[in-house]
């Protein structure tokens, strides 16, 4: 873990508060997941605990939108770290900031070659459709 003064400069950079980070770091640690807390963890950069940060409130907007959590660690199992990162990231910046997200689906692959795409859909309030994101998939 980054000691405290390391902390508070993050915060002061970033804007979140400094408890807030490390609470984001040791939520990372708690899932016991490899390759995620190899980057976002105790033993990252500066970087990797800001990327902790954002993960967790990236997490909190989707679960608030009705997403399992389950699902999303899940999805941060896969070892492209900072794919799934950047999804998931995404994804809470979407619910956040588009406020009239009704629903939110996550598919999330069963191995290689499933067939499964790591796809989230989001439904808003004007828009009875399901509106369909994917990586593998324009727009």
């Amino acid at each position: 873990m980054l000691d405290l003064e390391d902390i508070e400069w993050l915060h002061r950079l970033s804007g979140y508060p400094s408890d807030a980070i490390l609470g984001a770091v040791d939520r990372v640690e708690s899932w016991s997941i490899p390759g995620l807390s190899s980057q976002l963890g105790e033993g990252s950069s500066a970087d990797g605990h800001l990327a902790a940060m954002m993960l967790c409130q990236a997490i909190d907007w989707l679960v608030s939108a009705g997403v399992d959590e389950s699902r999303l660690l899940a999805k941060l199992r896969r070892p492209d770290v900072w794919s799934m990162w950047a999804e998931v990231r995404v994804a809470g910046l979407i619910v956040h900031l588009e406020g009239d997200v009704q629903d939110v689906e996550l598919d999330v692959p069963v191995g290689d070659g499933s067939g499964h795409n790591t796809d989230f859909r989001f439904r808003f309030a004007d828009d009875p459709d399901m509106c369909r994101r994917s990586s593998n998939s324009p727009g």
